[in-house]
């Protein structure tokens, strides 16, 4: 693809982040539901293989994953930084 995959990563992970994120337009979607919004827009939207790899993961920690920070998902350090 002519699309980096970390872009592709990006993608998917920004679009899961505003479904399920409250909006000033509109309310946050549960997990169920943006879970099968990604499936449903996978091959069009998403690449169908970073939607796999969400599933996955989804299926894994399951609701976590809207509040899990990345040392618990990845078991690698958080180096995030806040100010």
């Amino acid at each position: 693809s002519a699309i980096p995959l970390t872009a592709r990563i990006i993608a998917v992970a920004d679009a899961f982040d505003a479904i399920t994120t409250d909006r000033l337009y509109r309310d946050a979607r549960n997990f169920t539901d943006a879970i099968e919004e990604m499936k449903t827009h996978a091959g069009t939207q998403f690449d169908p293989q970073v939607v796999d790899a969400l599933v996955q993961l989804a299926s894994r920690e399951g609701e976590t994953l809207l509040w899990a920070p990345a040392e618990a998902l990845t078991g690698a350090p958080d180096t995030s930084t806040t100010l």
